[in-house]
């Protein structure tokens, strides 16, 4: 993992964009027990780090739930998902699925294995199907909502993909990333400002440095990254260029 602009820089092959990460604690608002999620804490997470990246939830084409497959938990989890992106049957359906249901529940690095599964379905541009779905808990509504469990595999449609990732801590710690596939035809997207002109510097001076020597210094490098160091920091999985 590391910085898009060192990526770029270093001609990486990126695998997904992480726009945001954003982690909060539900309290008790809303709780009927310490080990339950909330609500409340999802919905005013979800809130606040779709609005600060000026994202809409519209665009989200697929959530990969924390999904544990509790009877308490995951209707909490889905309903709240369901009533913030708020599809109605004429939209396109929110997808959602779980890598718990192929691994089982990893613990505290349950939200890496999730972060690791994206990457490589926006590598392979697909969703993978959960495993052993048979029915949805009836808790869940999901005619309501417009929620499809993702039970076959899902192949991207022809643009960029952005998805959520939902993951949950015991005791309330709730967290929400949002990933976008990879394109340097898109840089708009991931830097809402007008710096998307030093970016493809970069990428110009990357692509023409190639064959430089790594030891001699380039000035083009050396100098650019001073010119967006205020921008928006967003980190990538990447794996080296040279190999892949």
């Amino acid at each position: 993992m590391k910085r898009l602009s060192d990526a770029i820089r270093d001609s990486d092959h990126i695998y997904c964009v992480i726009r945001d990460v954003m982690v909060c604690h539900d309290g008790h608002q809303g709780k009927t027990g310490y080990n339950v999620p909330s609500n409340y804490g999802q919905t005013m997470l979800l809130n606040e780090v779709y609005k600060r990246n000026k994202i809409d939830p519209s665009d989200i084409f697929y959530i990969e739930g924390h999904g544990t497959g509790t009877q308490v938990g995951d209707p909490i989890e889905a309903n709240a998902l369901g009533a913030f992106f708020n599809r109605s049957p004429y939209d396109c359906p929110l997808l959602i699925g779980s890598i718990k249901s192929v691994i089982g529940h990893t613990e505290g690095t349950a939200g890496v294995a999730s972060l690791i599964k994206i990457a490589l379905c926006m590598k392979h541009r697909m969703i993978t199907p959960n495993m052993n779905f048979t029915r949805i808990n009836p808790s869940i509504h999901a005619k309501k909502y417009n929620l499809h469990i993702v039970n076959d595999i899902v192949y991207f449609p022809d643009q960029l993909i952005t998805v959520g990732i939902n993951s949950f801590g015991i005791g309330g710690n709730t967290a929400h990333a949002i990933v976008t596939e990879w394109s340097d035809n898109h840089l708009h997207e991931y830097f809402l400002n007008n710096t998307t002109e030093n970016f493809l510097q970069l990428i110009q001076s990357s692509t023409n440095n190639k064959e430089i020597d790594e030891k001699k210094p380039s000035s083009d490098l050396v100098s650019l990254p001073n010119s967006y160091n205020t921008l928006q920091q967003h980190f990538v999985l990447t794996f080296s260029g040279k190999f892949f």
